[in-house]
């Protein structure tokens, strides 16, 4: 049996020799793949909350306004629950501040463990890149509200 080195001269002549229809293929092919990444690099860049969620869950928006003191009189016995805002350690100690007496917690399972996310990530995205917080760091940073 004969060995065939792939050396630089043997790859030209095979490019040389494909079919013009192969050739335009894997030029065509090559273009889209990057005109696929170049535009999913601009999606993640334009988007970067909703990028976010893709491999931390999620940061949703807070929100926070004083409560109309006319309202007080009908109304001081009420919680304030921060909605979302025990999916990132950031907006938990956000909402402590503000004063909220109630911290809601968004569970994810991802590789078998709980994370405190808005969004489940893709499975292939989530099992390899999510970093976003455990349910226990979470629930830690909550401790404080009543």
């Amino acid at each position: 049996m004969r060995r065939i080195s792939l050396n630089s001269e043997l790859l030209h002549r095979v490019a040389r020799e494909a079919p013009l229809a192969l050739r335009v293929g894997v030029c065509v092919l090559s273009i889209l793949v990057i005109l696929f990444n170049v535009g999913a690099l601009i999606i993640l860049a334009t988007f970067e909350n909703e990028a976010a969620g893709f491999i931390s869950g999620g940061d949703p928006k807070q929100f926070y306004r004083q409560l109309d003191v006319e309202l007080m009189d009908d109304y001081g016995e009420v919680l304030g629950i921060a909605h979302n805002s025990g999916n990132t350690i950031n907006a938990t100690v956000e909402a402590l501040a503000y004063g909220a007496d109630v911290i809601e917690i968004d569970v994810v399972l991802v590789r078998g463990k709980l994370y405190a996310a808005h969004w489940s990530p893709f499975s292939f995205i989530g099992d390899r890149f999510f970093h976003g917080p455990t349910l226990a760091e979470v629930w830690g940073a909550a401790a404080q509200a009543d």
